[in-house]
């Protein structure tokens, strides 16, 4: 088998494979495995793109965002030290999620933007296949063994909620809705059943797995939209999608409370807050549980981390600074199960991609919001073409489910912060002269 058979197929496998996040083949926690094939693809875009003098002006800011973050985090880490470990796992995943771009592009331009949307449309049924074995387990239509082994097949556990090809129910519904603008894109070019089978299923996914961190990413993504595009015609439109939306949350939500449980009880928890006021501290967030003090604490920590440290903590070391930080609040928060496993294995994250970028790589961070500013002119550029009219709404909407992922998971290997990018930035260099 020569060189360039093994690209294309681990390019098709890189498409085909999206919307497996946590593989049980793969180490660590979230692990999409499109990221890891991904790599040694990226690599050989750049070293391709140096030869030819090939490099858009968006690659070369990511590439040195990328080379002066490294460098820093090897300073901070040669003369102020930290866990060694961390420091090789941190930089691994960020060499994973930078070269994640560039291999996407390398997938791109090695299988076309048309088979790789084929692919992508692939992926998509797959989604739908293995969700409805999981709403119909769930819901006691199928035998619940046959729901439990192909959990633990594509995600290594199983789940009392819906998880699709995640392992977590807060990572099914951020799976749901980063596909959901490409689902819709499928069938508004391709009308057919299976098509429109697959947006509805992505949507009633996202409302099963009943998770408080989508719902945020998606208030994030459509408030960006909102302000995007603001006219009467889509507050309307929004008003009566979010009428039906939540009317199938509150007929979850029912179906859910019968059973009750530790999700219900939470939920229970935060609708008992009287006030802002009354959560606006880490001590009262770990009352009321853990999950709420390490989603809303943990931000705010690493935010206080930021701005003592303006110039960065360095990619890998910021759980040393963390440790410190949390043991000054006392036993309330330091006993919580999750925050002590955090204390004492030097794991933990600060939860928002956000803060993290800017926790990591202090005033470099500039060089990443200037990488996602030209993308977004690019994409500006291409809406100008007719051909293109459905599909730049739906690579802007993508774009804004990526920014309210952001809000809330702070991974450099996470697919969608690149996937849309990757997508824009292909097209316009294949476009360039036409625009």
């Amino acid at each position: 088998m020569n060189s360039l058979s093994i690209t294309r197929i681990l390019s098709v496998l890189v498409v085909v494979l999206l919307p497996f996040w946590a593989l049980p083949i793969l180490p660590g926690t979230f692990r999409p495995i499109s990221m890891f094939l991904c790599f040694p693809l990226g690599l050989l875009f750049i070293l391709s793109a140096f030869a030819h003098d090939r490099l858009s002006k968006p690659d070369i800011v990511l590439l040195v965002f990328f080379a002066l973050s490294l460098m820093l985090s090897a300073i901070q880490f040669v003369f102020l030290g930290g866990s060694s470990t961390n420091y090789i796992i941190g930089n691994i995943l960020f060499f994973l999620g930078v070269f994640g771009y560039f291999g996407f592009k390398y997938c791109l331009n090695q299988i076309g933007f048309d088979a790789f949307m084929r692919y992508l449309r692939l992926s998509t049924y797959i989604i739908v296949i293995i969700g409805w074995v999981d709403v119909f387990g769930w819901l006691g239509l199928i035998p619940e063994l046959l729901r439990e082994s192909i959990n633990f097949i594509v995600a290594g556990k199983s789940s009392s909620r819906i998880i699709l090809t995640a392992s977590e129910p807060a990572w099914a519904s951020r799976l749901s809705i980063c596909f959901l603008p490409f689902a819709y894109y499928f069938w508004s070019a391709h009308k057919t059943f299976v098509n429109l089978v697959s947006l509805i299923s992505l949507v009633v996914f996202f409302i099963l797995a009943f998770s408080l961190s989508g719902i945020l990413v998606l208030f994030a993504a459509m408030g960006l939209f909102i302000i995007s595009k603001l006219s009467f015609k889509v507050l309307f439109n929004v008003t009566v999608i979010a009428a039906v939306f939540f009317t199938g949350l509150f007929f979850t939500f029912q179906k859910m409370k019968e059973g009750g449980g530790y999700f219900v009880t939470r939920f229970d928890k935060v609708a008992s807050i009287e006030s802002i006021e009354s959560v606006m501290t880490l001590e009262a967030l770990a009352a009321i549980d853990g999950s709420a003090l390490i989603r809303l604490g943990y931000p705010w920590i690493a935010l206080q981390v930021a701005i003592e440290k303006p110039l960065g903590v360095g990619i890998g070391r910021y759980p040393e600074y963390f440790n410190e930080k949390v043991k000054q609040y006392g036993k309330i928060v330091t006993n919580d199960p999750a925050v002590a496993e955090h204390i004492e294995k030097k794991n933990a994250d600060q939860r928002s991609y956000y803060i993290k970028v800017y926790t990591d790589t202090g005033f470099f961070a500039v060089l990443l919001i200037i990488f996602y500013a030209m993308v977004h002119k690019r994409l500006k550029l291409l809406s100008q073409r007719v051909d293109y009219h459905i599909l730049c709404p739906v690579l802007l909407v993508s774009m804004y489910v990526c920014y309210g992922n952001m809000v809330q998971f702070a991974s450099f290997i996470f697919p969608f912060y690149w996937l849309a990018p990757a997508i824009i930035t292909f097209l316009y260099e294949n476009n360039e002269s036409a625009l």
